[in-house]
C-alpha cells in the first residue's frame, strides 16, 4: 500500500478469508482499511497511519474489524516499510491475520481467571466469615440467655424489663447481621442447609422495594415463629427477587398492591397442591401476589417454559420463571398460579419443612408442655454451660453439663442409661460435637442428639440423617426454642416406645 494515499498496488487473494473482501475490492478501494475498521479501533488506526510518515508506527497492530457481513473481526497485522532514495516512507507491506477466535479464547480465559480469583475470594470469605459466627453467635447466645434469665427473675411491670427487652432486640438483630454475612459468604455454594424463610424474604424485599415505582404499595406478612426449610438461601432469594420483579412489571403503568406472605400448610395425601414427587406432611407457602391486569389464559400453560415471554425486548428473556420452577422442583416443592385478565396474578410457592426442624403448635412459653428429662450438655464455652445448666433447669429437665467433651464422654461411659439426650456444640477445640456424638451413639443408638453450631456447611438435613442425629440447631439458640427443640426430640423418641 502506497503511503500517503493509501492505494493497494497488491492484495493476496487469502484478503477474502481474513475481511470477507476480495482482492479486487481493495485494489479498487483507496482507502478501504479504514472504512471497515470497527468504530472503536478507528483513532488508533488513523494515528498509526499518520505516524506511518514519520517511520514511528508500531510494527504490530491489533485492531477490531466490520467484514463484508457486518460481523466484528480481530485482525493482526504486522508491518514492513519501503524507503525511497531519499530514506522516506513510500509504502507499507502487511500481513494481516483473523485472530478472532484467539482473542476471544483469551478474553475467555481472562474471564475464567477473574471468576477463579472472585471464588478464592468468597472461599477467604466464608472461611472467616464461619469462624467470626462460631465464636459471635457463642456471644449472642449468652448475651440474650441470661437476659431472659434476668427478665424471668423480675416482675412482669418492673422498669427494667423495658431495657432488658432493648436488650434483646439488639441481640436478635445483631444474629441477623451474622445471618446476612454468612449468606454472603456461601453466594456460589449451592448446598442446601436449614433456612429461614422469613429472613431470606425480608432480606430479598429490603433490595426490591426500592426499586419498585411509588405508585405501588407493598404489604409483608412474614411471621417470625416459622420451622426452616432444607434449602439454597441464594436460590431462594432468586425466586423471590424474580418472582417480585416481574410483579412490579405487571403494576408499572397503573399502579397496585404487591402482596408477599408466608405461611405453614399442612397437605393431607391426595391434596390436589401436592405432585406426585411430593410427600404428604408440613409446607411453608410463600405467596406473591399482585393487582396487575392478569395473565391471558391461552398463554399461562407456556409461562414457564424457557425463553417465552411477552415482555418486549430487552424488558425479559423468559428465563425467569422457568429457572423458579425448576428451583422448586429442586427443593422437592411445587409451584402453582392462579391468574384472571383484569384480576391478578397470585403465585404460590410450597416448600417442605425440615423433617427434623418440624414444631408442632407451641404453648405461650414457646414449650410443648413435656418438659422433663435427663440432659447431657456439652460446650467449651463456660459461659454457656452455665447459662444453659440454668436454662434448662428452669423449664424442667435435669442437667449435667461439661465444658471438655471427653468429661462428658467419661461420664456418659460410666451410666449410658442415665441420661435421654445429648445436646452438644459443633465446633471444640478437643473433640468435635459429631465425634461425640458418634462415641455416644456407639453405646446408646436410640439416643437423640442435638449439635449446636454457629456456622458450618455440613448442617444440613442429609448430614444429620447420616450422623444418626435428630438435629443441627443454629445459634444463637433462645430460651424457648432451645427448651422447644429437646422437648421436640424426646417427644420424637419416646413415640416408638408407645407404639
Amino acid at each position: 500500500m502506497t503511503v500517503p494515499d493509501g492505494v493497494f498496488e497488491y492484495c493476496s487473494p487469502a484478503a477474502e478469508t481474513v475481511f470477507g473482501y476480495t482482492a479486487a475490492d481493495f485494489l479498487k478501494r483507496p482507502g478501504i482499511l479504514k472504512e471497515i475498521v470497527h468504530p472503536s479501533s478507528r483513532q488508533y488506526i488513523e494515528r498509526e497511519h499518520g505516524r506511518l510518515l514519520t517511520g514511528l508506527a508500531a510494527a504490530v497492530w491489533e485492531y477490531r474489524i466490520i467484514d463484508a457481513e457486518g460481523k466484528e473481526r480481530w485482525i493482526l497485522q504486522t508491518n514492513a516499510v519501503e524507503h525511497d532514495e531519499f530514506g522516506r516512507v513510500k509504502a507499507l507491506e502487511g500481513c494481516c491475520t483473523d485472530i478472532t477466535q484467539r482473542r476471544e479464547a483469551a478474553l475467555a480465559q481472562q474471564r475464567l481467571e477473574m471468576e477463579l480469583q472472585q471464588a478464592h475470594k468468597l472461599e477467604a470469605l466464608g472461611t472467616l466469615a464461619g469462624g467470626i459466627a462460631h465464636d459471635f453467635n457463642n456471644i449472642l447466645e449468652a448475651i440474650m440467655g441470661y437476659t431472659d434469665l434476668a427478665a424471668m427473675d423480675l416482675p412482669d411491670d418492673h422498669p427494667v424489663q423495658e431495657f432488658l427487652e432493648q436488650v434483646r432486640l439488639a441481640g436478635h438483630r445483631a444474629a441477623g447481621m451474622v445471618r446476612e454475612i454468612l449468606t454472603f459468604s456461601r453466594r456460589g455454594d449451592m448446598g442446601k442447609t436449614p433456612v429461614r424463610l422469613d429472613d431470606v424474604v425480608g432480606e430479598a424485599m429490603k433490595l426490591i422495594q426500592p426499586s419498585l415505582p411509588a405508585s405501588i404499595t407493598v404489604q409483608v406478612d412474614l411471621p417470625d415463629d416459622l420451622p426452616p426449610v432444607i434449602a439454597d438461601s441464594n436460590q431462594i432469594h432468586q425466586i423471590i427477587m424474580n418472582l417480585c420483579t416481574n410483579a412490579g412489571h405487571a403494576m408499572e403503568d397503573n399502579g397496585g398492591t404487591l402482596t408477599v406472605a408466608l405461611t405453614q400448610v399442612r397437605l393431607p395425601a391426595g391434596h390436589p397442591d401436592l405432585t406426585d414427587d411430593m410427600e404428604p406432611g408440613s409446607y411453608l407457602e410463600l405467596v406473591v401476589a399482585d393487582s396487575g391486569g392478569g395473565i391471558d389464559p391461552a398463554i399461562q400453560a407456556r409461562i414457564f417454559e424457557p425463553f417465552f415471554t411477552t415482555k418486549p425486548q430487552g424488558k425479559g428473556t423468559g428465563m425467569g420463571l422457568a429457572m423458579v420452577y425448576g428451583i422448586v422442583l429442586d427443593h422437592e416443592g411445587n409451584v402453582l398460579v392462579d391468574s384472571q385478565p383484569g384480576q391478578g396474578t397470585r403465585f404460590r410457592i410450597l416448600l417442605p419443612v425440615s423433617v427434623a426442624q418440624d414444631e408442632t403448635v407451641a404453648t405461650n412459653d414457646g414449650r410443648s408442655g413435656n418438659s422433663s428429662g435427663r440432659v447431657l450438655f456439652v460446650d467449651d464455652e463456660e459461659m454457656l454451660v452455665r447459662l444453659v445448666e440454668r436454662i434448662l433447669g428452669s423449664l424442667g429437665y435435669a442437667v449435667e453439663a461439661h465444658t471438655d467433651p471427653r468429661e462428658a464422654l467419661a461420664v456418659f461411659k460410666r451410666d449410658p442409661g442415665a441420661f435421654d439426650i445429648l445436646v452438644t456444640d459443633l465446633t471444640m477445640p478437643v473433640m468435635s460435637g459429631k465425634a461425640l456424638a458418634a462415641e455416644v451413639l456407639t453405646l446408646r443408638p436410640d439416643l437423640p442428639v442435638i449439635i449446636c453450631t454457629g456456622y458450618s456447611r455440613e448442617a444440613t438435613a442429609d448430614t444429620a440423617q447420616s450422623l444418626g442425629i435428630y438435629a443441627f440447631a443454629q445459634k444463637p439458640l433462645t430460651m424457648q426454642q432451645l427448651g422447644k427443640l429437646i422437648d421436640k426430640a424426646l417427644d420424637a423418641a419416646r413415640q416408638p416406645r408407645d407404639n
